[in-house]
């Protein structure tokens, strides 16, 4: 499955990372090949599990900012993820805050989109 093969309504997130050939997609440190598994870790039951999925999208997918060809697959499987009732998780972070699992995905989801932004802006050639 291509992004392109989407129209409409979001693909179910399971279904959407089977069909994604990660194998040919790059993070910050060479092939996604491993990212399914982690992705699929949002979904869990266990907190645990899913703040790692949630490190595995941070870095390398999105690593200091970058977009990489991993990435914009990933997001569209965020954003198929988002009702899935176990991102409705509240994770403890190390210094003691608590997050909504729902409501870090949509803070990288943002970080990702000021990041396309930002590369688009780079670009534009002023007359």
């Amino acid at each position: 499955m291509t992004i392109t093969d989407v129209d409409g309504a979001l693909p179910d997130p399971r279904a959407f990372v089977r069909a994604t050939d990660w194998q040919g997609l790059e993070h910050a440190y060479g092939p996604a090949d491993k990212s399914p598994a982690l992705l699929i870790g949002l979904l869990s039951d266990a907190p645990s599990t899913q703040a790692t999925a949630l490190r595995h999208l941070e870095d390398p997918i999105h690593h200091q900012n970058s977009v990489y060809s991993a990435t914009v697959p990933a997001a569209l499987f965020v954003a198929a993820a988002l009702m899935d009732p176990s991102t409705a998780t509240v994770l403890t972070a190390p210094v003691g805050r608590q997050k909504q699992v729902r409501a870090a995905l949509l803070d990288w989801v943002e970080s990702v989109a000021n990041a396309v932004g930002d590369e688009a802006e780079a670009t534009i050639v002023m007359p």
